[in-house]
């Protein structure tokens, strides 16, 4: 008699991977017609929010004769982000989101809604990249933030890189670790020897220790992250921002105010020979010129400092080249105005940046430097205003070339060059020793050039630009980062240690 197999319960090793593969693909689909039900619906609100913001905008021409400067004043909804540009008769609006991962544009001399953006916006842009800051240092090494985290690369001499080494080199991004651990990295600056971070608002620092420059209360280098002193004068603050002197000397914003440590001569800042060590953050006077008002930048130079409160920049320290922007070369111990009756009368400044010898800014979108113009053999035209002339109050770069009609969004003053960003293009001027303004340029310009960006950077809208020693760096809207210039010690972050005349992309983190 045929023996009958009792019935088995449950599924056998194949159904139930027949099963897990159904539930994946059934899984798939859902997630794939919820992404695009979220996309269409996404595409459907910028059209609104645009419909909305165009009539809005008429409402406002009827009644003034003109349309608005900005869209500050404009409804839309949230995660909906506007770019506006007005000439004054006609404007052209882009509205875009992450959700709907689309532009969408109304050009008020069409009347008409159609996809993608206005010829002179970003439009939606994918992220292609961790980065979300970028400096270059002054002594073949630079530094970012990607994903919240530090990193450094180039030479490790002073233990700069944070990566516990004092010797070689890294050829592409190694990450500073330690006390950084499990914190947020909001701002890093690099100097020649030593490099800071702002992480969840306190300070820390790395690198040579000379004359406190780390401000943990010793003149110690270390090659990890030490912990900036918060208990004397910067307890219970949140700093914000931090800014690192090449001559061991940094500062930071806490609260709204600038604390700084490191070198300080005898007499306050520069011009002294008995120079000591501030090894613990102190405060910068605020009873002159800063009375009553928030510091919202800052930049450490050689022997001197500068920063932007209430829309004005005030320096103090060296005064040597005119550097301090007021007028004169002498000396000051407490911050001093920087000149405002000339090229910046009725100008707000939002950024500073300075270096050894000479101080850039930018006011109402346009860019301005004053200090020393050019150096020993070099004929640097570092101010970019079209002459060799050296000045000790602000001139404005030049907008008869390629910032003709563009908006300045980030500058830097290199130690022998100054760069910008312009309507999302790098530009820079000065010296091009290294190929630090990339091969564009020639050996000198004393105007802004615009740098070639069809190779690595081909279409890519640039951020951010941090101008070094012989080499420069651009970070890129989409999180991209670049370098070019001097390659020595791996200081391009592309894994390589040759120079490059135009930009090549820095490794992403592995």
């Amino acid at each position: 008699m045929k023996r009958i197999k009792p019935a088995q319960n449950g599924f056998t090793i194949v159904e139930l991977l027949i099963v897990i593969v159904v539930i994946g693909i059934l899984a798939a689909i859902t997630i794939v017609s919820f992404n695009g039900v979220q996309q269409r619906a996404g595409a459907a609100v910028l059209q609104s929010d645009l419909r909305s913001a165009a009539t809005q905008l008429e409402i406002v021409s009827i009644d003034t004769g003109s349309y608005p400067g900005n869209t500050s004043e404009l409804r839309k909804s949230e995660g909906t982000t506007f770019e506006y540009t007005n000439n004054g008769s006609s404007y052209c609006l882009t509205a875009s989101s992450q959700v709907a991962q689309a532009s969408y544009y109304f050009d008020s001399t069409e009347g008409a809604i159609s996809e993608g953006s206005c010829p002179t916006h970003n439009g939606f842009l994918a992220t292609i990249g961790p980065w979300t800051d970028i400096d270059a240092g002054m002594q073949y090494y630079a530094c970012g933030i990607a994903n919240g985290d530090a990193y450094c690369w180039g030479s490790a001499l002073s233990g700069q890189l944070g990566n516990g080494s004092t010797s070689g080199s890294v050829l592409s991004p190694t990450l500073v670790e330690g006390l950084l651990t499990g914190r947020t990295v909001t701002d890093i600056e690099t100097g020649e020897r030593h490099t800071c971070a702002v992480a969840d608002g306190d300070a820390f620092c790395w690198g040579a220790g000379a004359n406190g420059a780390l401000g943990n209360g010793s003149t110690d280098s270390s090659s990890v992250p030490v912990a900036v002193s918060m208990d004397g004068e910067l307890a219970g603050k949140e700093v914000t921002k931090i800014g690192v002197g090449r001559y061991y000397n940094t500062c930071a914003i806490a609260d709204g105010e600038v604390y700084c440590w490191g070198y300080r001569p005898s007499d306050g800042w520069g011009g002294g020979f008995e120079a000591y060590a501030q090894v613990n953050p102190w405060k910068v006077q605020t009873s002159g010129v800063l009375n009553g008002r928030t510091v919202t930048d800052v930049s450490v130079g050689y022997q001197h400092v500068c920063v932007v409160a209430g829309g004005e920049a005030f320096c103090w320290g060296y005064g040597a080249n005119g550097v301090l922007g007021n007028g004169s070369t002498a000396t000051q111990q407490h911050p001093v105005a920087v000149s405002t009756s000339g090229v910046l009368q009725g100008r707000t400044v939002t950024a500073v940046d300075t270096t050894d010898a000479h101080t850039c800014a930018i006011a109402d979108s346009r860019a301005f430097c004053w200090g020393e113009q050019t150096a020993g053999e070099f004929g640097q035209g570092k101010l970019g205003d079209g002459t060799s002339n050296s000045s000790s109050v602000p001139v404005e770069v030049s907008v008869a070339g390629v910032l003709a009609g563009k908006d300045v969004t980030s500058i830097s003053a290199g130690s022998r060059h100054s760069c910008a960003v312009a309507d999302g293009e790098p530009v820079c001027w000065g010296n091009g020793s290294g190929v630090g303004l990339g091969a564009a340029a020639p050996f000198n310009t004393t105007v802004p050039l615009l740098m070639e960006h069809d190779g690595a950077m081909e279409l890519r809208p640039m951020e951010q630009i941090s101008a070094g020693n012989y080499m420069s760096c651009a970070l890129g809207l989409q999180g991209d980062a670049y370098c070019w210039g001097t390659g020595t010690d791996g200081l391009l972050g592309n894994g390589q240690t040759g120079g490059s005349q135009v930009p090549v992309r820095v490794n992403d983190p592995s």
